[in-house]
């Protein structure tokens, strides 16, 4: 994966899928949490404001394990909206 090309704004899945890597499932986790000191100082804000933590792990069409992330994002300023549907 080029790190450069990530760092322009090209996208990862794109990059994987050229690469013959197709992310097929994926468990995602979204909590609250409080800002740390170092997370507040980074994004600007207060010690202790409110966060929205989402941890994901994700892997290929073959089982491998592909991705883990954890972001944090402004809980003021972010929305998750999830769709369920019946199978």
């Amino acid at each position: 994966i080029d790190g450069d090309a990530l760092a322009a704004g090209a996208s990862l899945y794109d990059m994987l899928e050229s690469q013959g890597v197709f992310l097929s499932e994926a468990i995602e986790t979204i909590e609250a949490q409080a800002a740390s000191p170092d997370d507040a100082e980074l994004l600007g804000i207060k010690n202790g404001a409110p966060l929205l933590c989402t941890t994901r792990y994700s892997w290929d069409d073959s089982g491998n394990f592909v991705e883990y992330v954890v972001a944090l994002y402004l809980a003021d300023l972010y929305q998750y909206t999830i769709r369920l549907k019946r199978a």
